[in-house]
């Protein structure tokens, strides 16, 4: 099992996470992850706002969640929408950068940074 720490600042922030959490060991659900009734660091409001994914979304509607962004997919980026400053810890195995396959579709995709270091553009390994 590996571990990763998401840092997020308050506002959008987009976002992949190197780890796969699919299986029974991990949980992998957005609706899990990200609890819709967790409050902000004032107390004033819901931490997270949305999460959307290509041509997928989550909204918080009075603290659940809306939307047909179900799973975590280590081959994504996502939007993140947090209203506070904090990082996020998960769990799920390792990935193999050199190992993955991306399909891109016509237009925009949201693919994932599969590393857990900050590397210069091109020359991640």
């Amino acid at each position: 099992m590996a571990t990763y720490d998401l840092h997020l600042n308050g506002g959008n922030n987009f976002v992949s996470i190197p780890l796969d959490m699919s299986g029974e060991s991990y949980e992998d659900d957005f609706r899990v992850l990200f609890d819709p009734t967790l409050l902000n660091n004032s107390g004033t409001g819901y931490m997270y706002k949305y999460i959307i994914g290509q041509s997928q979304g989550l909204f918080n509607d009075n603290g659940s969640w809306t939307g047909n962004l179900n799973y975590f997919d280590h081959k994504r980026s996502y939007w993140i929408f947090s209203s506070s400053e904090h990082t996020k810890t998960f769990n799920g195995a390792s990935i193999t950068p050199q190992s993955l396959t991306y399909t891109l579709q016509h237009g925009n995709n949201f693919v994932s940074y599969p590393f857990t270091e900050d590397q210069p553009f091109g020359e991640g390994s």
